[in-house]
């Protein structure tokens, strides 16, 4: 942490602190700034300030902000605005000296090189940023201060993304990205609009081909969105709530990348990895969740339909794959841009253990309504000792909650159960509809071939035939309506979707025509799921068939997770998500909650619990899974306390 004698800040002032980069000499040689040291000073002055123009809306601190602008041997001030870094820490041990007003102080060499360069290759002088900003000892002021990051960052006059040293083909990414951008600056087209099947404008469309086109371009791009910076979740608040972006990489700047960067992304989601060169998870993670939420004066009023700001938890899930120093901060980054930030109650406190927060967190997210909470916490392995129905965000999801059924189809909590739910507690109480009880559990699959000749173990077409047999026994039996949802219920087309169906999202068997027959034979014929998909895999298969590819490979997924068809006491058939369940375990919906969940009777001090219940997972019941279940049993929900 620096070493700096900080003036406490006034709260009720809104104070920042701000960093005054000194001017080279006029009389250096340019080729010289490298080598010389890196000097600033600090000053305090109000947030409130940068609401108005300067010259408009005196305040607290006005007449320091002034002298300090003052930057020409004729004291002109050179800004009447400040410039917010956006940069990743970096290794805490590498650290240079900056001079502080004349003091040495030592910072992390990756933010030294930051402000190295916006000094050699910009005018920008005043900056904000965090590690000196913010005094990083001092948890009561990092808390507060923390909580006005995203107005600081939405006030600045743009943000600079230091993506870090320059490298051999660091200029050419960013010019290609630069040049695509002018070329498609009139046209939108995004993620959403490529995993939904539609096709880009032709400008975007002959833009990204000249770019792919080029496998030493394509190389650099590459490079530039797998560095460390796309990895900080700390970034996405930064970038979201910017009003311009600029992007610094060793000596070269540019501006908003993130648009072209997004549009080949969108063309990756739709064809592939090009070049066998992915852009990279986290720079997919941070490009598409910066798109998807808009904040503050970035709301474009003809936003397509999937552009809105985001409640707390939809960001939790889209940035969970991202990176936080200090695991709380998976929490706190995203809270001040959550539309539901007020109504939570939620305050950053560095102070708080960590299990405590995640608790709170949750608590105050089910008091509100977001039963999804449930869905995370059930799609995770833990590492935190926390209660089954608290997410632990230290951690990632196993899988994408957001495409979901609605077993619960109309269905909510009622007010007053929302209403007792503490603001802290181990244990909450909610409605749930029992549903059955497990009786049988299927045996695990075997997915590769070596699997099915293990001695004492059944082939893949003896298990497949034994689950066949199941389901055709129990077809109709608390099954909910004759029809299923994807319109059809005949064992073939049963079994297919039970199997392709886990982890909360809908089997890729409904959403398209009929593939079940064909999925069926396929599987009834394989060796083992691994050949058929290999053979899927092979040239003789059409492009027609990729539907069916899907949905083998989506079987082979989840059967390859452990995950094991079960039988209810009422002759209905399910699957979980990895292999969690266990007989006697119970299926209930929870309103509020889009899958099933499985429950467990809690064991305390060698006993059963009565009343409480332990979250094992979710579960997809067949025939349930559009509210079915819920049409035929309306009445009193039950009370379940989950610990």
């Amino acid at each position: 942490m620096p070493n700096i004698p900080y003036q406490p800040l006034d709260r009720n002032r809104r104070e920042i602190r701000l960093v005054v980069l000194k001017d080279l000499e006029t009389t250096t040689s340019r080729t010289n700034t490298a080598e010389l040291p890196l000097k600033c000073k600090l000053i305090t002055t109000s947030l409130d300030l940068f609401k108005e123009p300067l010259r408009n809306y005196p305040a607290y601190g006005a007449n320091k902000l002034r002298n300090a602008l003052t930057r020409s041997p004729k004291d002109q001030p050179y800004s009447k605005d400040f410039y917010a870094l956006s940069y990743v820490w970096g290794d805490p041990a590498e650290v240079c000296n900056i001079d502080i007003d004349g003091t040495a102080v030592k910072i992390t060499a990756n933010l030294h090189a930051a402000l190295r360069s916006i000094r050699n290759n910009t005018e920008f002088r005043v900056i904000w940023a965090d590690a000196l900003s913010i005094n990083q000892n001092d948890n009561q002021e990092k808390s507060w201060q923390v909580e006005q990051m995203a107005v600081i960052y939405s006030r600045a006059r743009a943000t600079i993304s230091w993506l870090g040293p320059s490298s051999a083909d660091s200029q050419l990414g960013l010019e290609t990205l630069n040049e695509l951008g002018k070329k498609t600056s009139r046209f939108f087209w995004g993620i959403q609009e490529a995993t939904e099947g539609g096709p880009p404008p032709r400008a975007i469309k002959n833009g990204v081909l000249n770019v792919i086109g080029d496998a030493t371009c394509w190389t650099a791009i590459v490079n530039i969105c797998t560095r460390p910076y796309w990895s900080r979740i700390w970034i996405f608040q930064e970038m979201a709530c910017a009003r311009d972006k600029y992007f610094l990489c060793g000596d070269f700047i540019t501006k908003n990348i993130d648009r072209p960067i997004s549009i080949l992304l969108a063309w990756q989601a739709m064809h592939g990895v090009i070049h066998g060169k992915p852009l990279g998870s986290h720079c997919l993670s941070m490009v598409d969740s910066v798109q998807t939420f808009r904040f503050h004066g970035n709301f474009p009023s003809d936003a397509p339909y999937y552009i809105r700001p985001g409640t707390l938890h939809d960001m939790l899930v889209k940035l969970r794959k991202l990176n936080a120093t200090q695991p709380r901060d998976k929490i706190y980054a995203p809270l001040e841009v959550a539309t539901d930030k007020d109504q939570l109650g939620i305050v950053p406190d560095y102070s708080k253990d960590l299990a405590l927060i995640f608790k709170e967190t949750a608590c105050a997210l089910l008091r509100e309504g977001c039963l999804a909470v449930l869905l995370s916490a059930s799609l995770q392995d833990k590492i935190l000792q926390v209660p089954s129905w608290v997410p632990d965000w230290s951690t990632d999801l196993d899988a994408d909650p957001t495409r979901l059924y609605c077993a619960d189809k109309g269905y909510s909590q009622r007010s007053s159960t929302l209403k007792a739910i503490p603001q802290l507690c181990d244990y909450v109480t909610l409605d749930g509809y029992f549903v059955g009880k497990i009786s049988k559990i299927c045996d695990a699959c075997p997915v590769t071939a070596i699997d099915s000749w293990s001695a004492g173990k059944p082939t893949f077409r003896d298990w497949f035939n034994q689950i066949e047999n199941a389901i055709s026994l129990t077809t109709g039996k608390g099954n909910g309506d004759k029809k299923s949802k994807s319109g059809y219920n005949t064992p073939e087309s049963i079994i297919v979707e039970l199997l392709a169906a886990v982890g909360g999202t809908r089997p890729v068997c409904s959403l398209f025509q009929n593939p079940y027959l064909r999925a069926y034979k396929s599987l009834k014929l394989a060796n083992s799921l691994e050949s058929l998909v290999s053979d899927l895999n092979s040239d003789s298969y059409q492009r027609k068939d990729s539907e069916l590819i899907s949905c083998v490979k989506q079987i082979q997924q989840n059967l390859g997770t452990g995950s094991r068809p079960f039988q209810l006491d009422s002759g209905a058939m399910g699957l979980t998500w990895k292999d969690k369940e266990r007989l006697e375990d119970l299926i209930v919906v929870i309103p509020g909650v889009s899958m099933p969940c499985v429950l467990r009777r809690l064991n305390m001090s060698g006993m059963v619990a009565s009343g409480h219940y332990q979250l094992v997972g979710i579960a997809y019941i067949h025939g349930i899974m559009a509210g079915e279940f819920l049409k035929k049993n309306v009445g009193e929900p039950q009370s379940y306390s989950l610990g």
